[in-house]
């Protein structure tokens, strides 16, 4: 599980979306072609979908800012700073 954490954290937090290609393939699922129906689709899944999504996990991401601050700081019994929770 660590090892997937590390490759999650060496990730780009932006990832873009290919809205177009995605567009191709609702064109695609019909056999006889583009239709109104499958045009409008098209049209609105265009117009209402995201470019890009922000994969963020602060406590895996901005971890070493997160330690120094004692809101999002972990303690053990004894006071010592031991991880960092979500803020």
């Amino acid at each position: 599980m660590a090892k997937d954490l590390i490759v999650f954290d060496n990730q780009p937090v932006r990832a873009e979306i290919n809205v177009m290609l995605q567009a191709l393939q609702i064109i695609n699922t019909n056999a006889s072609g583009l239709t109104t129906t499958i045009g409008d689709a098209v049209h609105k899944f265009i117009l209402n979908n995201p470019r890009d999504v922000c994969n963020c996990i602060p406590e895996l991401q901005m971890r070493d800012v997160l330690l120094q601050s004692s809101y999002t700081q972990v303690k053990n019994k004894n006071g010592a700073v031991v991880g960092v929770r979500a803020p």
